[in-house]
Parts: C-alpha cells; structure tokens; sequence
C-alpha cells in the first residue's frame, strides 16, 4: 500500500511537471518511455501467443510514439 502511495505521488508530481511545461518532466517521460520499450522488447521473444504479440506490438507503437513526441518537440519546455 505504502509503495503504490509513492508511485502515485511520483507520477503526479511529472504529471504537474509536464501541466507548467518543465524541462525536467520531459526528460523523467523519455527515460520511462525508453525503459518501457526496452521491457516490452525485452518480452517479445518469451511470447510466442498470437494475441500477446499483438497487444506487445500496439503498446511499442504507442510507446515509441510517445517517446518521439517528447524528444522531438523539446522547444515547448522551459
């Protein structure tokens, strides 16, 4: 209980970091995403299930996206 309060107080201090436009945020969110894609790439080969590659697929995609949206547009951050 006391580690979910933690993490939910983590993701809610980047969540204001990224509402006032910090540099910092953006940078927390490229390394989290760069960590989830390296996990879901890390999977991928132990998951031979047709859905579960699917699924691992759309989520690289979704990741991969978010991890260039924030690299690329760096200009909007103070």
């Amino acid at each position: 209980m006391v580690f979910a309060a933690v993490i939910a107080a983590l993701y809610f201090v980047i969540a204001r970091g990224l509402w006032l436009l910090r540099n910092w945020a953006r940078i927390v969110v490229i390394v989290l995403q760069v960590l989830s894609v390296l996990g879901i790439l890390s999977q991928l080969p132990n998951n031979s299930s047709g859905l579960v590659l699917i699924v691992a697929v759309f989520g690289l995609a979704i990741a991969a996206y978010i991890l260039y949206w924030f690299a690329s547009h760096g200009e909007y951050f103070e």
